[in-house]
């Protein structure tokens, strides 16, 4: 998936526009990103492809940037 597919599922997730999604942004930013979204996330990433994400794993996604760099470390995310 590109950038704007994996954005846009994000917003969906977070129940906002992408056009809020920055790279620095995090939960106090993101009223939506509670710990029902971050597991939301986290089936995302895997259910697209990133296989089991192990809890140390997740406790990096702490920003839209990061979550997107996992996601392009993964291979999940095309450039």
């Amino acid at each position: 998936m590109n950038r704007n597919e994996l954005l846009y599922q994000l917003a969906e997730i977070f129940e906002t526009s992408s056009d809020q999604l920055t790279e620095e942004a995090g939960p106090s930013q993101i009223p939506g990103w509670d710990s029902m979204a971050a597991l939301n996330v986290i089936f995302l990433l895997e259910s697209a492809g990133a296989g089991s994400i192990a809890l140390e794993e997740t406790l990096t996604l702490k920003t839209i940037g990061s979550i997107l760099l996992f996601a392009q470390e993964r291979g999940i995310l095309t450039v």
